[in-house]
């Protein structure tokens, strides 16, 4: 009963420091737990087995904590944040304008140049139809989506 106990709040502590999410680790050691919690009650008392496994929580709460301020956290925890790569973002505007490389009905590939570099975009036309090697104009930006037109 102790055995499955310890059990239960070492599966807990691995989930919490060592796998990531709430997988079968984290669920297997709370079941442990509860087992352990039910085993005790019949043996001890109710009060006693409830009073254990709120223990065995608290106490893998408190280990957490104390992993987070320890050294041993940095291996785990990424402590810079990560850039956002330069995309076409960076220079594609609203206004750039471009030659469709390919068809466009409604997306296909449009190429911009930028600093004397030919660069290959996915734009959309919007519903349109354009043929390859018309001069395109940007008209939006939207995330990933690129909305250009056909330039009269």
């Amino acid at each position: 009963m102790w055995l499955l106990y310890f059990i239960g709040l070492g599966l807990i502590i691995v989930e919490i420091t060592l796998v990531p999410g709430i997988g079968v680790t984290g669920v297997a050691g709370f079941l442990c737990l509860l087992a352990a919690a039910i085993w005790m009650s019949q043996v001890y008392s109710l009060a006693t087995g409830s009073l254990l496994f709120l223990a065995g929580l608290v106490g893998a709460a408190i280990l957490f904590f104390a992993f987070l301020h320890s050294p041993a956290s940095k291996r785990f925890v990424l402590s810079r944040t990560i850039q956002k790569p330069k995309g076409y973002e960076e220079w594609l505007k609203v206004g750039s304008r471009g030659f469709t490389s390919t068809p466009l009905y409604p997306s296909g590939k449009a190429l911009f140049v930028v600093d004397g570099s030919e660069t290959l975009i996915d734009v959309s036309s919007g519903g349109e139809f354009i043929e390859q090697g018309k001069e395109i104009q940007v008209q939006g930006i939207d995330g990933t989506r690129i909305l250009v037109s056909v330039i009269s």
